[in-house]
């Protein structure tokens, strides 16, 4: 009967995977992998960088490019006469600057949440009555592929030692 050497299981997504190795080293590969399945436990610090992201990198580029994928609508000529006077010639979205500013991110071992503190920030994101849809907080393509990029980095970087 061959001998398998050690088992290592890691549970991921309510599933689990068996690893067997007998190669020498082994027990460093153990080692490795117990790591990712520590990491997997606790997710918060690449919510944490990602969140970062969100706030410092995508959302401002929402507003900047006024809506990504898709540019938002235009203001009425009423409103826009109205913003004018009072705030000037700021871009849509944007009139105090309290509701750009307003986003925030909170982060556990298991959940990112990414909100906006501002209480009129729900009717412009969802858009009813007579305010029209205008998305601030959509995750893009390149930020998927982003947070794939860190979650990689935060699950694997334990690895980089036996390579």
């Amino acid at each position: 009967m061959p001998r398998w050497g050690k088992t290592t299981t890691a549970k991921l997504y309510g599933g689990s995977i068996h690893f067997r190795l007998s190669d020498p080293g082994t027990d460093e590969w153990v080692k490795a992998l117990e790591g990712v399945k520590g990491k997997a436990q606790n997710l918060q610090p690449f919510f944490d960088r990602f969140g970062r992201y969100m706030l410092e990198g995508s959302i401002p580029r929402n507003f900047a490019a006024g809506g990504r994928p898709d540019r938002w609508p235009p203001l009425t000529p009423a409103y826009q006469k109205r913003k004018l006077a009072k705030w000037g010639n700021r871009p849509i979205l944007v009139a105090s600057g309290k509701m750009q500013q307003g986003f925030v991110y909170e982060a556990t071992k298991r959940t990112l949440r990414i909100r906006n503190r501002m209480p009129y920030f729900d009717i412009h994101q969802r858009g009813g009555g007579h305010v029209p849809q205008r998305i601030m907080l959509l995750m893009q393509r390149g930020d998927k592929s982003v947070a794939g990029k860190f979650l990689k980095r935060h699950l694997y970087d334990s690895l980089e030692a036996l390579r």
